[in-house]
């Protein structure tokens, strides 16, 4: 295996588990009131027989390798955290968030060649050179990174 092999591979597995790792982040805007323990989450407004107010709205995005109940778990906890009772969960899409083109290389080829030359008073000097090549056969990808972003209303049950 080649040393540009192992980098790439070593770069890929320390990327991988940085965004693998369960980072959330997420944006609110609305009213806050003090912080609440349990948080109901519904999927429509129709499903919520109780009177509320819409307090505002929570959107999440996270890699879009993240399962969404993943994501909906922490949003209960920022919308705890923001006084809400509950979270009617409005969608979920999919973002491209930027492409790498990724290059790897096909077969190496490596020349070297040196030479020697004399000078007038006598005295020589050898030149070593090395000429580095990647030949035919290596391969572009382009690869995107994806979030998953869920978007939500956030709920205050109103007092009976």
């Amino acid at each position: 295996m080649t040393r540009f092999v192992r980098k790439f591979a070593m770069l890929w597995l320390a990327t991988t588990t940085a965004i693998f790792s369960g980072c959330v982040s997420s944006d609110y805007l609305g009213r806050t009131y003090s912080p609440t323990s349990n948080v109901e989450v519904f999927y429509s407004l129709s499903e919520v027989k109780r009177p509320y107010e819409v307090m505002g709205e929570l959107r999440s995005q996270a890699t879009d390798m993240m399962s969404s109940s993943s994501i909906v778990e922490q949003m209960k906890k920022e919308a705890m955290s923001r006084g809400a009772d509950a979270i009617v969960v409005e969608g979920v899409s999919i973002q491209t968030v930027s492409q790498n083109v990724v290059t790897q290389p096909g077969s190496y080829q490596e020349k070297s060649s040196s030479t020697t030359s004399t000078s007038d008073d006598g005295s020589s000097s050898t030149t070593k050179s090395t000429t580095v090549g990647f030949g035919v056969g290596g391969t572009t990808s382009i690869q995107e990174v994806r979030d998953k972003v869920i978007t939500a209303k956030l709920l205050k049950f109103k007092q009976q």
